[in-house]
């Protein structure tokens, strides 16, 4: 499950606190979630043909939304994955 996650026996070796490998893990997937999405969006402004600089002031909040929206996403994955590699951390 580890190599699946993306780590393999160097974790073991490193002096990596889990926090610094969580870390690593948010923020990568953040700037790459962060890219396509912003890709996307995009490719759907230049596809409606308007005209750019009127988009241009909502841009801003926009790609706040995203990053937010994808901060959450992946921190809740985080807290997911724990209670469940961890016994006894969800009790009902």
């Amino acid at each position: 499950m580890d190599r699946f996650l993306g780590m393999d026996e160097s974790y073991l070796l490193t002096p990596l606190s889990k926090s610094h490998i969580v870390g690593g893990l948010v923020i990568s997937g953040l700037t790459i979630t962060t890219l396509i999405a912003v890709f996307i969006f995009i490719c759907q402004h230049a596809d409606y043909r308007h005209p750019f600089s009127r988009a241009v002031h909502q841009w801003a909040s926009i790609f706040i939304v995203i990053i937010l929206t994808t901060l959450c996403l992946l921190s809740l994955m985080f807290v997911i994955l724990e209670g469940w590699a961890t016994p006894g951390s969800l009790a009902s």
